[in-house]
């Protein structure tokens, strides 16, 4: 019997079950109570939903048994949570009369004691629901982490329970919440390799745009988790009958007084316990307190050992920016004078450096337009040792030889979070400097933010960022108006456009940022956020004589095949927009990068490099590369494609250094720290001795610590000022 037909026909057992049993309550006393038909319904409902996956062969077997386990388990639980729903009343007059036969003194002393351990159970299940669905490593969570957040749990389900009158409708949203949690950050797993995280709250619009891309298949491990939702909301249909009026149980009957006093009192003792979870999460310093920290290059492993609940609110409470050790407007600027006259004095600055001083004069001549193009997910998977199967990488971006510059770039993300890339390009700040599920773009206001657009605005150049997909995604829509934006064209500006597997070629962009360039002589800076390799890499719509097919280590990977497949369509998109540019009669300057990794790198990362040391495993999954390019010669570089890696946060700062543009002091502020600090990401950071380490914590040499405090005290001036209206104010 296949997982279809199981479903299937616990599914009709349910129905009849549930009908049988409305028949026999309305036989037996004239009516059934819509409440408890509700309840049967929702857990129907859940059911239900289960047979809708298995029908669409989206339910996982390759646990075997297991597997099989599970969907019977989650089917007998559904179908046992509706029959005791309908037939509560009885069960939990039963229940009374065993802890309380025929006495209201004794009721009243015993019912609640009785429903705060069932509460209590109920927690249990929800933190079940929470983390089975997507932490394989459980055993591995930290106890007191845990019952942090069966406390919190709890507490919200006794809070809710009294603040309802001790019935159950308010309580069953915490059991609810629990399970489209789990589920939820199961597929954030499955999708990015990456936790759901706050500042993925506020790009939900995003997920939106590109749900229909993925595949949405669940494990045993989810229906375990559902299946423990599914008894937490049991609990809570139950409880809600566990309560009896003092006439039933030879008492008095309470007058209408007596009555609102005692409803009162539930909702001062419920709304007291939830004001108690509120000062916790907002009050207690889970990082401070608790110890409960995110690895910035190990995201993943912050979450799935520490718990769910406690991990995501503790990154909440680190998105605050701290302020930083003895920061003030004036010590910013000063400290910023200082590093642009170090600059100055040093071989990098015009009066020593004769390369730079001969690409000062011709770029006020000159004046040429700047493209920079941010592929999506554009990267080398060549360097995992070839992925096992002999695979070189994309062949025509590897073999350009006449870049202005080229190497390894730097990233503070893997699998997502495009918008973290985009942002340390474009204002020359590193997530470094921030908690590691921060997303600037929706959480802080940068109208007051340095950027690229600004500066080139201030030049005299027009400025246009384009991206074929929603504008609200990210809030770039916002972001883009405060970076310094003239124009953002989206979506709908690229109607009729090729797309590859749904999404818009990048040929189709390169086709738009060439239509700009030759409509307007004006110098120009444009951003191109392409979107063509975009996850997920299982679509199957791509034409199986196009596909590459890699053999590593003797088996199939249909995520990297898909990957790959997509990476060389991009490779000769890129070499259509090379040509292209060669053929215009006006100097271009090409800036280009991929954002990120595809998040499948980091299983293989682990796989294959175990033991090393942590800050290099980082190192190898928080990078991409990069190439400077110019249509016309650069006065004083050899455009021989000199390899220099850089990291996001400094790139803008090299591109304008190399052709000549004038530097403001936060620019060249960059290029000085990178004596001492060659490079810095949220996953790691390179002393200057060439050693790596991690993030929080400190080189042992003193000029790269000192580097790093200082560019954190410049950054903060440059995006925060003074402080004041840190948060934004539009999404």
């Amino acid at each position: 019997m296949n997982i279809t037909t199981i479903c299937s026909v616990c599914l009709a057992c349910s129905v009849l079950v549930c009908g049988l049993d409305v028949f026999s309550i309305v036989t037996r006393e004239g009516r059934a109570h819509l409440s408890d038909i509700a309840w049967a319904t929702l857990f129907v409902v859940v059911q239900a939903l289960v047979f809708a996956w298995a029908s669409q062969d989206l339910i996982v077997v390759d646990e075997g048994a297991l597997t099989l386990a599970s969907v019977v388990v989650v089917n007998v639980a559904c179908m046992a949570a509706a029959h005791f729903s309908l037939l509560r009343r009885e069960v939990s007059g039963k229940l009374l009369f065993a802890a309380a036969p025929s006495d209201w003194v004794a009721y009243r002393v015993i019912s609640v004691p009785v429903a705060l351990i069932a509460l209590a159970c109920a927690g249990a299940l929800c933190v079940l629901a929470v983390e089975l669905p997507y932490n394989y490593e459980l055993e591995n969570v930290k106890a007191f982490t845990l019952f942090v957040e069966w406390a919190l749990l709890t507490a919200a389900l006794i809070g809710l329970y009294f603040v309802g009158q001790r019935r159950g409708f308010l309580a069953a949203l915490v059991p609810l919440a629990s399970t489209f949690v789990g589920i939820a950050e199961y597929f954030v797993f499955l999708f990015k390799g990456q936790p759901l995280q706050p500042g993925d709250m506020m790009a939900l619009g995003t997920a939106a745009a590109v749900a229909e891309s993925y595949v949405y298949t669940i494990t045993a491990q989810c229906l375990w988790g559902v299946t423990a939702g599914v008894l937490a909301l049991c609990v809570c249909a139950v409880l809600a009958q566990f309560r009896r009026r003092p006439e039933e149980l030879g008492g008095a009957s309470f007058s209408p007084a007596r009555r609102n006093a005692g409803m009162l009192a539930n909702v001062i003792a419920g709304c007291t316990v939830l004001a108690a979870v509120v000062s916790n999460v907002t009050g207690v310093s889970y990082f401070a307190k608790y110890e409960i920290n995110i690895d910035s290059w190990n995201i993943s492993s912050s979450y799935t050992t520490q718990a769910y609940i406690p991990t995501f609110i503790s990154a909440c409470q680190l998105m605050v920016p701290d302020k930083p050790a003895g920061y003030s407007v004036d010590y910013a600027e000063s400290l910023s004078a200082e590093y642009a006259a170090a600059y100055d004095a040093s071989d990098l600055g015009p009066a020593l450096n004769k390369a730079r001083a001969a690409a000062e004069a011709q770029f006020g001549d000159v004046k040429p337009s700047v493209v920079a193009v941010m592929n999506e997910t554009f990267s080398d998977l060549s360097i995992f040792d070839g992925m096992h199967a002999g695979y070189e990488g994309p062949q025509y971006f590897k073999s350009m030889g006449d870049c202005v510059s080229r190497g390894t770039f730097y990233t503070s993300v893997n699998g997502g979070g495009t918008t973290n890339t985009e942002f340390e390009f474009l204002t020359g700040g590193s997530l470094a400097n921030f908690g590691p599920s921060v997303y600037p773009y929706t959480v802080y206001d940068l109208t007051r933010a340095k950027s690229l657009p600004k500066y080139f605005s201030a030049l005299g150049y027009s400025t246009l960022a384009m991206h074929p997909q929603l504008g609200t995604n990210w809030n770039r829509v916002n972001a883009y108006r405060d970076l310094g934006f003239d124009e953002f064209l989206t979506y709908e500006d690229f109607a009729g456009a090729d797309t590859l597997r749904g999404h818009v070629t990048d040929r189709a962009t390169y086709d738009k940022v060439l239509e700009a360039l030759e409509s307007n002589p004006e110098p120009q800076f444009i951003f191109d956020v392409t979107m063509q390799n975009h996850s997920g890499y299982e679509t199957g719509l791509l034409d199986e004589d196009d596909m590459i097919r890699l053999d590593i280590d003797g088996q199939s990977d249909q995520l990297i095949d898909e990957y790959v497949t997509v990476i060389r369509h991009s490779d000769e998109d890129l070499e259509y927009f090379v040509n292209r540019l060669r053929e215009l009669d006006r100097p271009v300057i090409l800036v280009f990068f991929g954002d990120h990794q595809p998040y499948m790198t980091l299983g293989y990362n682990n796989n294959w490099y175990p033991g090393e040391d942590e800050a290099v495993h980082a190192r190898r999954v928080y990078q991409t590369d990069y190439i400077v390019w110019a249509n016309y010669d650069v006065a004083g570089n050899e455009q021989a494609s000199e390899y220099s890696d850089v990291s996001a946060s400094f790139l803008g700062a090299e591109v304008l250094q190399k052709i000549g543009a004038p530097l403001t002091d936060f620019q060249k502020a960059h290029l000085e720290l990178r004596r001492a600090l060659p490079e810095i990401s949220a996953a790691c950071y390179e002393d200057a001795e060439a050693s790596w380490h991690l993030p929080g914590v400190d080189s042992g040499v003193e000029a790269t610590d000192k580097a790093r405090s200082d560019f954190a005290t410049m950054q903060y001036y440059q995006l925060f000022r003074d402080a004041k209206d840190i948060y934004c104010s539009h999404l």
